[in-house]
């Protein structure tokens, strides 16, 4: 399967600057330093599907960072993105140092403690809302493989998630 450069998609996003993308990939990352930084000193002992729900929160909010990271990073073409293995994988990566840093800032807020499986939620997540930004704009990333991909990283952001509220 080749590469579906040119979808609808590729051209809609590809008419903001890339600098849009960058102050969108800032600005989503700031929501979520927010939201890391509530304390949950009120919240008391929760039921397991709570807990699970809470720790698989990480996944969708870093899903939407990699997606827009990928945007910001995607190279352009005749007005077009098109996201290759090096912005796919730039994306990965930056979301993950910043699910880091996002686990550190909480040892900081009051009844909230890193955690390794938090941040493995977080990578898991990032990596799916990369691949699947990256597919959907017909990048060189595209084709089955990008989604059996997808499909094991939502598995892992699944389970990860579970496991933390064990």
């Amino acid at each position: 399967m080749g590469s579906r450069e040119g979808t609808a998609l590729a051209g809609w996003a590809g008419r903001f600057p890339r600098a849009a993308w960058v102050f969108a990939s800032v600005g989503w990352g700031a929501v979520i330093f927010l939201l890391s930084a509530q304390t949950s000193e009120a919240r008391g002992p929760a039921p397991f599907l709570v807990r699970v729900l809470w720790n698989g929160a990480h996944a969708p909010f870093f899903a939407v960072l990699g997606g827009l990271l990928v945007a910001s990073l995607a190279r352009r073409s005749d007005g077009r993105l098109l996201p290759d293995r090096a912005s796919l994988l730039g994306a990965i990566v930056l979301a993950a140092l910043y699910g880091l840093a996002d686990e550190w800032h909480q040892s900081f807020v009051p009844g909230r403690n890193p955690s390794v499986l938090d941040a493995a939620t977080d990578l898991f997540g990032a990596g799916f809302g990369s691949v699947v930004v990256a597919w959907g704009l017909g990048g060189r990333v595209g084709g089955r493989w990008g989604l059996w991909v997808a499909g094991v990283l939502a598995g892992g952001a699944a389970a990860s998630a579970t496991i933390g509220a064990i």
